[in-house]
């Protein structure tokens, strides 16, 4: 093994020092951008949520990615809705508002919120209140599995799932 001298030593250990710390650094950035997502993601599913209490289409249609690919399982549906047409405009335009007069959904509780690059996922149960058409109350708690996908620095729909647990 080579003796190094006094000068070379302390140099090498300041590289090593400054490697050391621009990674941990680095790991640190990465956690709180993490974070960060999931916060964002979580306030895109509230937009969600918030947007179809209001039955407000024009908003829902800005919180979807506008892809063929999309996907909409609501707790009543008979069928997978498929693209941004059926999956959104069309259940927004006539089976929200054809259905209920009025109507509250939200995220009581969140089971898992991950991030994995430009796609997240939520998972967890939301709670469903209102009155149909015909005046009837409803009342029901849902499984919910929502996927977003990061876009231009933004978290869209790209697929919702609602079903009521089995009894």
């Amino acid at each position: 093994m080579a003796k190094v001298d006094g000068k070379t030593f302390m140099r090498r250990r300041t590289l090593l020092l400054s490697v050391v710390t621009l990674t941990v650094g680095l790991a640190s950035l990465a956690d709180e951008a993490l974070a960060s997502d999931v916060e964002d993601v979580k306030a895109a599913d509230q937009a969600f949520h918030a947007a179809l209490s209001a039955m407000d289409g024009q908003t829902m249609a800005g919180l979807w990615a506008h892809k063929a690919s999309v996907t909409n399982i609501g707790p009543g549906s008979k069928a997978v809705e498929v693209g941004f047409e059926d999956a959104v405009s069309k259940w927004m335009a006539t089976t929200v508002p054809g259905r209920y007069s009025e109507l509250k959904a939200q995220m009581t509780s969140f089971a898992a919120v991950e991030v994995n690059g430009n796609v997240a996922w939520v998972v967890g149960m939301e709670s469903v209140s209102g009155k149909t058409k015909t005046g009837e109350a409803i009342s029901f708690d849902a499984m919910v599995t929502d996927i977003f996908e990061k876009d231009g620095g933004k978290w869209l729909m790209v697929s919702h799932h609602a079903q009521r647990p089995p009894k």
